[in-house]
């Protein structure tokens, strides 16, 4: 079956394009469903995609973007090993 100019879509009905790679992540992630999150550590910025907010039950705002929101999320008695396993790692140990 051929195709006719009114079943193709146009370039101009296309979405843009992502404009930078924290939009391209996002993007992608989107059309996957599965939960993201990225960790700038020279800025401190924490990114969580919806899904992944989504699967710890959280709404889109609940959870700061900072990089010691995580602590939030780890049982009182495993937080001291993880944060001391945190210090180390930048270290090399």
């Amino acid at each position: 079956m051929a195709g006719t100019p009114s079943t193709v879509a146009s370039p101009a009905a296309s979405p843009a394009p992502p404009t930078d790679d924290g939009e391209m992540w996002r993007h992608a992630m989107d059309g996957l469903g599965v939960g993201l999150w990225d960790w700038r550590v020279d800025t401190g910025e924490v990114f969580y995609s919806s899904e992944y907010l989504a699967i710890l039950g959280y709404a889109e705002d609940g959870l700061a973007s900072t990089e010691n929101a995580w602590t939030e999320l780890v049982l009182p008695e495993d937080l001291a090993r993880a944060e001391a396993d945190l210090a180390a790692f930048p270290a090399g140990t």
